[in-house]
């Protein structure tokens, strides 16, 4: 018996944007999101060109939606990566969804494997861009310290959070010609200044 994949559904570049205005999202959550397309898409580019298997739509995707349900996250206290992944799903778009399911944090037996995949990217993306500006990992961690920091427990999952970046940062990097310092401006001159 021949078993038929199932076609990927990945909503379009206006798609996205058509979803976010539906969602609401607050005018800096948005810019946030588009921030960090160029990053994911920048680095996509960089790892297609050195051989990696990533699919450049889907990581657009992921990245203009990893945020969807933020704005309203903020008034109910939800996660916004399970809400945004449910959402998603909902609309027909699965593997988006769990994208935005690992865009805070990816599971063990994602980032132990050799392969880079779409979460990864759009993980370590989200990391560089604070508000709408790209930044270092050690910059984007002091902001989020910072806002997120007031507790021990809360110290402690950012300390893990930002152990699992430097080592996405690592996976990353040891792939593509440049260093992360190269990104920020990289982008800016891959887009035309921002």
């Amino acid at each position: 018996m021949l078993h038929r994949r199932r076609k990927r559904t990945i909503p379009t570049r206006d798609e996205c944007l058509s979803l976010m205005r539906s969602q609401g999202m607050l005018e800096n959550i948005v810019q946030h999101s588009l921030a960090v397309e160029k990053v994911a898409l920048f680095l996509s580019s960089a790892l297609i060109e050195s051989g990696e298997a990533l699919h450049s739509e889907e990581i657009r995707a992921g990245a203009l939606l990893h945020d969807i349900t933020k704005t309203n996250s903020i008034h109910t206290r939800e996660n916004h990566a399970i809400t945004g992944e449910n959402l998603l799903r909902q609309l027909g778009y699965p593997e988006i969804g769990k994208i935005v399911r690992y865009h805070v944090e990816i599971p063990c037996e994602i980032i132990l494997q050799p392969r880079l995949s779409s979460e990864e990217i759009v993980n370590y993306a989200d990391k560089r861009v604070r508000h709408d500006m790209v930044v270092d990992l050690g910059d984007r961690f002091h902001d989020l310290y910072r806002r997120y920091g007031k507790t021990p427990e809360a110290c402690a999952r950012l300390q893990a959070l930002e152990r699992q970046s430097v080592f996405l940062e690592e996976k990353i990097f040891s792939r593509i010609g440049m260093y992360p310092e190269e990104v920020t401006t990289q982008v800016l001159d891959s887009t035309g200044g921002g």
